[in-house]
């Protein structure tokens, strides 16, 4: 997964810029850097459906039909959340015994 990840990265590295500069050309900067924000937009949303696919299907091969997606999700949110407040104390405990 993450050297196919890589390689698609540097692809768009590499495309990116070139089709930046081709819409350019075909416009002004306004209209290229709306016309890149929506393809960054639909990008994103692209991930976002994907992680939500794959939660589901997690929840369903794990739980079955008995829990709600939602607050399936809503615990996995509270974990990194309750993981990040531990490493912050953690770190700050650091700082402090300095």
């Amino acid at each position: 997964y993450i050297a196919g990840y890589n390689i698609i990265i540097g692809l768009v590295g590499f495309i990116a810029p070139q089709v930046g500069v081709w819409l350019l050309e075909l416009g002004d900067i306004y209209s290229s850097m709306n016309i890149s924000s929506v393809f960054r937009l639909i990008g994103a949303f692209s991930f976002l459906a994907v992680f939500l696919l794959y939660e589901r299907k997690e929840l369903l091969r794990t739980h079955g039909e008995e829990v709600s997606f939602l607050k399936h999700l809503g615990g996995r949110w509270a974990q990194l959340s309750l993981s990040f407040t531990k490493l912050h104390r953690r770190v700050w405990q650091k700082r402090r015994d300095k």
